[in-house]
């Protein structure tokens, strides 16, 4: 589980309990039954270590954790520099917070995004942009991220299923919905991207994903980027 450690873990089910694990093993024909608790809210994924069946069989999952915050656990405070006069706070423009503020820069948005995708993107496509060979399509100067920005955002949006030809490459996987973030750090997320690893591009405002948000189906498109 991304973000978490199992408490309990009663391997194939059975009555022996192990503590504290945060990969456990579900043989072939057989279960496991795991207990956790979150000691924050969030969105945690769980995902089977084989990205081949994560990724092309579905093996993954979110669960949303619903409650109150725990700013001793975690302050969600992401950075300590502060902008446009005003606190970074929680990986939100300040804009967004408030109206009467200066909109965030290019350079803001590319440094609140680095954050975001290491939060949330890097464990598939990896911290270098680079994605898995023949699995996970890569980043790092994609042909078909700077070429297409909706196609982009409605991919966070709503997820993708379906094959996609990236730098003269197949990939044929299935991509998670991340549409529990906000416009802004989906903006800011795709701003970074769009602007490194050999990318660069114009950013991306929350003003897009929100009008795009609200005209989109919030199911798996079959190829976003069509």
């Amino acid at each position: 589980m991304i973000g978490a450690i199992f408490d309990t873990v009663y391997p194939e089910g059975g009555s022996a309990p192990t503590h504290n694990i945060q990969t456990t093993v579900v043989p072939p024909g057989g279960a496991a039954i795991v207990e956790f608790k979150a000691t924050v809210p969030g969105m945690f994924t769980i995902v089977d270590h084989s990205l081949f069946r994560a990724f092309k069989k579905g093996a993954m999952g979110t669960i949303k954790v619903e409650g109150t915050d725990d700013r001793v656990v975690y302050s969600g405070k992401q950075n300590d520099t502060v902008y446009v006069g005003a606190p970074f706070q929680s990986g939100l423009d300040v804009a967004s917070s408030n109206p009467h503020s200066e909109p965030a820069t290019r350079d803001v948005q590319i440094e609140r995004g680095r954050q975001v995708y290491m939060q949330t993107c890097f464990v598939c496509h990896q911290p270098g942009g680079e994605g898995v060979p023949n699995q996970i399509p890569p980043l790092a100067k994609s042909d078909l991220l700077m070429s297409d920005r909706t196609g982009a955002i409605r991919g966070v949006l709503q997820g993708r299923s379906g094959e996609i030809s990236v730098n003269g490459a197949k990939y044929n996987g299935t991509m998670i919905p991340l549409n529990y973030l906000t416009d802004s750090q989906i903006a800011n997320v795709l701003t970074f991207v769009r602007n490194s690893w050999g990318n660069s591009g114009d950013a991306v405002n929350a003003d897009e994903v929100r009008s795009l948000r609200e005209a989109s189906p919030t199911k798996i498109a079959a190829n976003p980027f069509e």
